[in-house]
């Protein structure tokens, strides 16, 4: 995570996320980056094609019963997983 915290300002940090995205493609392996916090290293990963996202950029920690929740309303609402604004 300490690398995704700065993946927006620190070069060797970005550079060493996007080497760690470039090496899961090539040996067909999905990536996922946790920690996201900011629209910033949401696009950053995106861009760079990183399989799978997740973070407080995209909802804070839930209890269990309300997670559930979340999961059986998004079933027939496929935007349920984008970023929160």
């Amino acid at each position: 995570m300490a690398f995704i915290k700065q993946i927006e300002y620190d070069d060797k940090s970005r550079a060493i996320v996007i080497a760690i995205i470039q090496l899961g493609k090539m040996l067909n392996i999905r990536t996922v980056a946790e920690g996201i916090e900011t629209k910033g290293q949401w696009d950053i990963l995106k861009d760079r094609g990183c399989d799978e996202l997740q973070g407080y950029y995209f909802s804070k920690l839930l209890p269990e019963d309300a997670l559930n929740e979340m999961l059986d309303y998004s079933k027939d609402c496929s935007s349920m997983f984008l970023p929160i604004k």
